[in-house]
């Protein structure tokens, strides 16, 4: 009907055939500006952000008994042996927390700083022997002390200080230092270490 009314050339200028490549370019976009805005929506980051978190854990320090009579042996394979692998045990269930380590016999020194270095910490765990202090006896007030000084800048009121020994000691001096370390909020636990019984101390 239409080519009745019109030429066949003004025919063909107002209504040119489709062409496939123009839909396609077309569709292409519609289709990439559908994903820009959905995209801007979405709000995508490249790269990483520094962010300070804040963790709260418990701050222990452990005293170590390494007096000559941690070698007996009523524990196997012998109580120094023993206590280095209790701590080792708690080094692995900690989580967040700091710890460090005080070593003591007639005298007492810290040997490890609050840290969250596990791995230094057993380290120094595993070379520690009875030689590690010379002065021969069991200080328990000498470790508290230790320990007291090791806490003092620790705003922190998550303070442990777990002392592990064979030894036990009536001076009215450790027990006023105890009652002054729980003052500073420390919570002291101890750990025994031996049987009743007891047991022979092999030297050379």
């Amino acid at each position: 009907v239409l080519s009745t009314l019109c030429p066949p050339d003004k025919l063909r200028s107002l209504f040119p055939k489709s062409s496939n490549f123009k839909t396609i370019v077309r569709y292409s976009l519609l289709l990439v500006a559908l994903i820009m805005f959905v995209t801007s929506f979405i709000s995508p980051r490249w790269g990483y952000d520094w962010k300070e978190i804040q963790t709260k854990g418990t701050n222990i320090i452990i005293a170590l008994d390494v007096s000559t009579s941690m070698l007996a042996e009523d524990i196997s394979p012998n109580r120094l042996a023993r206590a280095k692998f209790e701590i080792d045990k708690l080094i692995e269930k900690l989580a967040g927390d700091r710890i460090g380590l005080i070593i003591f016999a007639g005298d007492a020194f810290l040997q490890s700083p609050l840290t969250h270095d596990y791995l230094m910490v057993r380290d120094w765990v595993s070379s520690i022997s009875t030689d590690s202090v010379e002065t021969p006896g069991t200080s328990i007030k000498s470790a508290v002390e230790v320990a007291r000084r090791a806490f003092e800048h620790i705003k922190s009121e998550s303070k442990a200080m777990i002392i592990m020994s064979d030894g036990e000691e009536h001076d009215e001096e450790t027990l006023e230092l105890v009652r002054k370390a729980h003052a500073e909020a420390i919570n002291i636990y101890t750990l025994g270490i031996g049987t009743t019984k007891g047991a022979p101390i092999q030297l050379p």
